[in-house]
C-alpha cells in the first residue's frame, strides 16, 4: 500500500514536471519563486521587474494551466 502511494506521487509529479516545463520560461521563474521557496507577489515582482499585476496575471494563468492540464477544471 505504501509502495502504491509513493509510485502514484511519483507519477504526479512527472506529470507535473512535464507540464511546468511547457509553460514560458518567466513563469516557470514565478512557480519556483512563488510555490517552492515562498516568495509573495511583492517581492516577486520587484526580484524581476515587472509589475504586481504582471504577476498576478502569471498566477492566475499558470492556476488555469495546470487545472487544465491535470483535469482538474
Amino acid at each position: 500500500m505504501a509502495n502504491e502511494t509513493a509510485d502514484n506521487e511519483s507519477d504526479e509529479t512527472w506529470i507535473l514536471q512535464d507540464i511546468i516545463k511547457q509553460l514560458p520560461p518567466k513563469q516557470q521563474q514565478f512557480i519556483d519563486l512563488h510555490f517552492m521557496k515562498g516568495h509573495k507577489l511583492t517581492e516577486i515582482a520587484e526580484n524581476l521587474g515587472v509589475g504586481y499585476s504582471t504577476v498576478k496575471l502569471w498566477k492566475r494563468e499558470v492556476l488555469a494551466t495546470l487545472k487544465k492540464q491535470l483535469g482538474k477544471e
